[in-house]
């Protein structure tokens, strides 16, 4: 199959109702904002692998949970992002008014696995929902069987840790004390978890603050249709890119080789990837069932995996929107390693996805081969230490990753 070099620029259409001044400048003040709110975390958190490790990310999300912006974030956490704003949205739309924050870090209801715990802050102009900025940050503790709460030895998602569906942890400006308490009590060293807590909780108020400065100098319309521009320019472009590629199906498939229960046992991830014109499908469709063991993936975790490598290999230059994602469909079968269900666990799910970017490649290469690099060919390696402290009386817990 030839290999496609054009470039995606030749979508860059602009809509007559702005000048292309004015969008490039609420563009990047929006991705300025979430840099800020990155900064804000920064010098806020408790937790070494917030403030200096980096595990964590922000971004800007519309009220119907689309990516509206992010910038040097993590894409495994900040892509999944809009399922977990999405459940939230079901849960809680019609009551969500000013002042209320939802917590959320449930890996069934869009989450990646239950460390990385996900504030997400409405925002409401003249009484009406426009942004949802949203921290997603991995807190070194969430309760479970060991210190650091993933293990490889979880066959149950409750022993990794305390679950928390979409909740509404502040309403009208007040927080629910109560739930916090309750939380906090089923993790280790709280009192670092609550530094977390109010570290994300400061970056989306700092959010806040800036959107209703954008709003306050440009108008709400304005900001908004330089959203939906952006939007539609992505998708624009990554439907451009996909078009150039000729219609046809590639199949690739990779194993994840683990040792569950005292045996053997590799793991299928097959794809069969379809361009159709200006779209994209990414079935996986015969992935293995899922495992008592903390390898398997959430549907919104598969999906980024492949939303990522779509971006980074078609159209890296522009700003990531939900955009450049609408012209790409994931089928993931629910129970199975790319879609996990209660009560699997899936504290490693980061082994599914890096394998989900490697079949992606594989059949990319098929395609594309002039823009595919290697494989990642790698694994994600936690070490979690934790203990007690004879000399302070205190518990302390550590948590590295590569």
């Amino acid at each position: 199959m030839p290999s496609v070099v054009s470039s995606c620029a030749g979508a860059d259409a602009m809509s007559a109702s702005m000048d292309p001044i004015t969008l490039e400048v609420l563009t990047q003040a929006l991705i300025a904002t979430v840099r800020e709110m990155r900064a804000t975390v920064c010098r806020t958190a408790s937790s070494v692998a917030i403030y200096d490790a980096k595990d964590f990310s922000c971004g800007l999300f519309a009220p119907d949970s689309q990516i509206i912006a992010q910038s040097e974030d993590i894409g495994s956490h900040v892509v999944p992002m809009p399922w977990s704003v999405r459940a939230a949205m079901q849960k809680m739309g019609a009551t969500l008014a000013p002042g209320d924050v939802i917590l959320v870090n449930d890996p069934y209801a869009g989450g990646t696995h239950l460390n990385d715990v996900t504030i997400i802050f409405p925002v409401f102009r003249d009484n009406r929902l426009i942004f949802f900025p949203a921290v997603r940050a991995h807190w070194a503790d969430v309760g479970g069987m060991v210190p650091g709460s993933m293990s490889g030895k979880a066959t149950e998602i409750y022993q990794e840790g305390i679950r928390i569906p979409p909740l509404k942890i502040m309403t009208g400006g007040t927080i629910n004390e109560a739930a916090l308490d309750l939380l906090l009590a089923n993790m280790r060293v709280p009192e670092e978890r609550l530094g977390d807590f109010q570290a994300s909780l400061a970056a989306c108020r700092v959010a806040e603050q800036r959107i209703h400065e954008i709003c306050a100098r440009y108008g709400v319309e304005t900001l908004l249709e330089a959203v939906r521009l952006d939007l539609d320019r992505a998708e624009a472009r990554m439907r451009a890119c996909i078009a150039a590629v000729p219609d046809g199906t590639s199949y690739y498939e990779d194993y994840l080789e683990t040792f569950i229960g005292g045996r053997f046992e590799p793991l299928l991830l097959p794809l069969a990837l379809t361009v159709q014109g200006d779209r994209m499908i990414a079935d996986f469709t015969g992935a293995s069932p899922q495992v008592p063991f903390p390898v398997n993936s959430t549907a919104a975790v598969s999906a980024a995996g492949v939303l990522i490598t779509v971006k980074s290999v078609f159209d890296p230059q522009a700003p990531l929107n939900q955009g450049s994602f609408r012209p790409i469909e994931v089928i993931t079968p629910p129970g199975s390693i790319v879609n996990v269900q209660r009560p699997a666990p899936a504290g490693s799910h980061g082994e599914i996805r890096k394998r989900v970017i490697a079949t992606m490649v594989g059949a990319l290469a098929q395609m594309v081969p002039d823009k595919i690099a290697g494989d990642l060919c790698r694994t994600s390696f936690h070490n979690l230490i934790g203990g007690f402290d004879n000399r302070t009386g205190r518990e302390w817990v550590h948590y590295e990753w590569s």
